[in-house]
């Protein structure tokens, strides 16, 4: 698992590296087309998901371009979203 920060040269680098990361809103308003084009992540879990409750936000318009979005948290633990797609998102 890889953290993503740091400047673009070095988190293009980052993306490379794993198969699974941690980004925050900002960097993947940043980085979407990365993410959603060349990562084509099969799963996208958000975590604090009261980021996005305004859809007209540039944060929020931004997640909504990105396939595959599944799953958002609020007071959840990762095991418990990890269960979730188990069960209900894998194809």
């Amino acid at each position: 698992m890889q953290i993503i920060q740091g400047a673009a040269e070095n988190r293009f680098v980052q993306y490379r590296a794993e198969h699974c990361f941690i980004v925050n809103y900002e960097l993947t308003v940043r980085d979407l087309s990365v993410i959603s084009e060349t990562l084509k992540p099969d799963l996208v879990i958000l975590d604090e998901a009261q980021r996005i409750k305004n859809w007209r936000t540039k944060i929020a318009s931004t997640i909504k371009l990105i396939p595959r979005v599944c799953v958002c948290v609020k007071r959840y633990t990762l095991e418990i979203v990890l269960r979730i797609y188990t069960v209900c998102c894998r194809s």
